[in-house]
């Protein structure tokens, strides 16, 4: 079929302004799907169709494209750094919320991990409609509930927000030794969580560093030794209980066997993977992070964001 411009014209104004779909068009115009959808191509091509993007103001396409470019990742969504703690984590929020409410599947199975971010945001998510999920640590707990490491507390907040189901755990974030840890993965409650991690759909987790500012240290959740043993081995990046190096790989550790978690190679089959980060002090624990593989949605602030492209 020879497409002239009328035609084109046609088949564009059919299928960008009256909202017929490809199928449709094909009918009034007795040609195939096939036909429609290389008409479709050649008024785009061609100038016939123009397409114009009205971003929102505060829009970071750009940025956000550029990191998707590099990292190979499905999605990242950059908001605005801010110098206002309570506004920044506001915002982070209300970004993680949306991204929950159209990746999550109704009634799917949710991991949580740990950390001072998701602490914080988990307190300002809303969504138009429960999830009906099943949300499980995949993490050990720590301290009281207010703690950025109170997993538990984490997760049935999370739930509660999100119209969800909470699962518990019953183990400490990183044990006393190996010998602990053998005993308790025999344990009725953590089995049953062991089988939600196996059907685990969407995985949302932080990531922290090692300065000593970081959650980690304050929090203390490590002991300074194994601190000093994690920096000689080259760990940069703590993402939830995995450790990694600046070129994202998993380094193995002695404080590995005193830690209940999920394999790492099951955690990047994991469909949905969202970390959320922000702040200066990040770039690097998130860059590590994102070169590993088991991330694929990335939801930053621009301090973040920048560092990841400079």
């Amino acid at each position: 079929m020879k497409a002239d411009s009328r035609i084109l014209a046609k088949v564009a104004t059919l299928y960008y302004l009256e909202g017929l779909n490809q199928r449709e068009v094909g009918d009034r115009l007795n040609v195939s799907v096939a036909t429609v959808s290389r008409l479709v191509s050649r008024a785009r091509e061609e100038g016939i169709v123009e397409i114009l993007v009205h971003a929102p103001d505060d829009s970071r396409q750009e940025l956000e494209l550029e990191i998707e470019k590099r990292f190979a990742i499905r999605e990242c969504a950059v908001f605005r750094s801010s110098e206002h703690p309570e506004r920044r984590v506001r915002v982070a929020g209300t970004v993680f919320s949306s991204v929950v409410e159209r990746v999550v599947r109704y009634g799917s199975c949710v991991g949580i991990g740990w950390g001072e971010t998701l602490r914080a945001v988990t307190d300002h998510l809303a969504v138009a409609q429960p999830l009906r999920a099943k949300m499980v640590p995949v993490a050990g707990t720590s301290g009281g509930s207010e703690n950025a490491f109170a997993t538990n507390s984490i997760v049935r907040d999370m739930a509660e927000r999100l119209g969800s189901e909470s699962y518990l755990t019953n183990f400490p974030a990183v044990l006393d030794s190996y010998e602990t840890r053998e005993m308790l993965e025999g344990d009725s409650n953590i089995r049953g969580v062991r089988r939600l991690w196996d059907k685990l759909e969407t995985l949302a987790v932080g990531v922290s560093g090692l300065s000593p500012g970081a959650s980690l240290h304050r929090h203390r959740i490590l002991s300074r030794r194994d601190v000093e043993h994690l920096a000689e081995l080259g760990v940069v990046s703590v993402l939830n209980v995995w450790f990694l190096d600046a070129d994202g790989r998993l380094v193995e550790t002695d404080v590995d066997a005193r830690i209940i978690r999920p394999s790492f190679e099951s955690v990047k089959r994991v469909p949905n993977r969202i970390l959320v980060a922000y702040g200066r002090e990040k770039r690097e624990p998130v860059r590590a992070a994102v070169l590993s593989g088991a991330v694929n949605v990335l939801l930053v602030d621009e301090a973040v964001a920048e560092g990841l492209v400079s």
